[in-house]
């Protein structure tokens, strides 16, 4: 993957959850890709999302 496909997916990742195409888990999903492409990493809560109420 060329670096800023990751982000530019995630990007409209989101955009299709703003328009009801998608989860936010998959939006999430793709962000995290994103940071790793960008060699960033990522804190990620113990037990997201089943803990959220």
């Amino acid at each position: 993957m060329e670096k800023g496909q990751a982000l530019a997916a995630a990007k409209a990742t989101c955009f299709a959850v703003l328009q009801g195409k998608a989860d936010a888990e998959t939006a999430r999903e793709a962000f995290i890709a994103a940071a790793a492409e960008a060699d960033r990493s990522v804190r990620i809560s113990r037990g997201y999302p089943k803990n959220r109420q």
